[in-house]
């Protein structure tokens, strides 16, 4: 028992001492000392140097000097994306572009699903049908009325003899005896028969002028009622079916410039509708030019000047510059697209928006492509104090 305890009181303090010295030498092993980085020198302004806007090589310390003034652009058309829509919404029937085709104007795109607006445009089309057919019946009513016009007239003249044989027979019963010649009987005979021709001859010139108000309703030589009725009914009709076929045929999408399909972001069997959230669903522009529109921060606008030469760097290229041309620049300052690509973004810069015009030096430059642009602004103000 001695034995033992003797052995503890020595054996762990010296495995504790070893287990220390070994710490102690694993620390100081991996205690490693690195060389601090020297910052880099600043070039002063005096030392800059502008960009070369050619096939020489650009440095990278050369394009953060200053005199220059650095932004990003995107490549984008010369007519500018042309973002096609629909004006209502429908199940796409058929894409007949694909992305890269050349265009004309007028050129179909898509079509929309048109059973509908094909069965409309067919019932509004037999309605047309239907009031040309009632316009054809109401004209050949005008003979029928014209006979009836005759007719009555025909009718009036012998209501006319009849009255004035009347008025003759009163009249010779008044200049004869009454008693002796004639009797009282026959001369009130002959003032009854007067009176009933006289109504037969009002009666006759009634439907006279019925059968001629009749008539004048269908001459559509003076602007008969019934016949301009029933032709403001064609017009409307015809209406109805220029309507129907507008509505049939913005069914089908065509381009609206002469153009190249940039982009196709639809299929057959899927829902177009007006408000598209995200692409466009084709996507239209002229690209025998390309410009890239450059955002110069508003903290930077005072510096920039139109004069000032600029070139582009592509970031699949950096050692190789290209020239850009001024094209015009926008007189509102904007907040600053995003990039980033998410639903909900918080800007807090505005931009200014600069258009140039590219010129690609061999290179493959595409729509949508992200450039580093700079500008000379140093070597814009020497040549403004030249001028001056």
């Amino acid at each position: 028992m001695i034995y033992r305890s003797r052995k503890h009181h020595f054996v762990l303090p010296a495995i504790s001492a070893a287990a220390l010295v070994f710490a102690v030498w694993s620390i100081a092993k991996a205690d490693r000392r690195y060389p601090y980085a020297q910052p880099e020198q600043v070039v002063s302004t005096a030392d800059a140097k502008p960009i070369p806007a050619s096939d020489t090589p650009i440095a990278a310390s050369d394009t953060f000097r200053a005199g220059f003034l650095a932004a990003v652009g995107i490549v984008e058309p010369s007519s500018e994306t042309i973002r096609i829509g629909v004006e209502k919404p429908g199940i796409v029937e058929e894409v007949f572009v694909k992305a890269g085709e050349h265009v004309s104007k007028g050129s179909p795109l898509f079509r929309l699903d048109s059973r509908l607006a094909q069965a409309e445009l067919m019932r509004r089309r037999t309605d047309l049908s239907v009031v040309e057919a009632r316009l054809s019946q109401t004209r050949a009513r005008v003979p029928g009325l014209a006979a009836e016009v005759e007719g009555a007239r025909g009718a009036l003249l012998a209501a006319q003899a009849e009255n004035d044989d009347a008025g003759d027979i009163v009249r010779i019963a008044g200049n004869l005896e009454p008693g002796s010649t004639i009797s009282g009987r026959e001369v009130m005979r002959r003032k009854n028969l007067q009176r009933t021709t006289e109504a037969r001859l009002v009666e006759a010139q009634a439907r006279y002028a019925q059968a001629k108000a009749n008539l004048a309703l269908f001459d559509e030589m003076n602007g008969g009622a019934s016949i301009a009725v029933e032709i403001a009914a064609i017009e409307q009709a015809k209406s109805a079916v220029n309507f129907a076929e507008q509505e049939l045929e913005v069914r089908t999408i065509r381009a609206p410039i002469n153009a190249t399909v940039l982009q196709v972001n639809l299929r057959p069997g899927e829902y177009a509708q007006p408000e598209w959230k995200s692409d466009a669903l084709v996507a239209l522009g002229v690209v025998d030019r390309l410009f890239v529109r450059v955002d110069i921060d508003e903290m930077d606008v005072p510096r920039w000047r139109k004069a000032g030469p600029a070139t582009a760097l592509s970031r699949g290229v950096p050692l190789h510059s290209m020239k850009l041309s001024f094209v015009r620049q926008d007189q509102l300052v904007v907040p600053k697209r995003s990039l980033s690509g998410q639903a909900a973004e918080r800007v807090d810069t505005r931009v200014m928006q600069v258009l140039y015009e590219i010129d690609p030096m061999g290179l493959t430059i595409l729509p949508g492509q992200q450039l580093e642009i700079y500008i000379d602004v140093e070597k814009a103000d020497l040549q403004a104090t030249f001028v001056k």
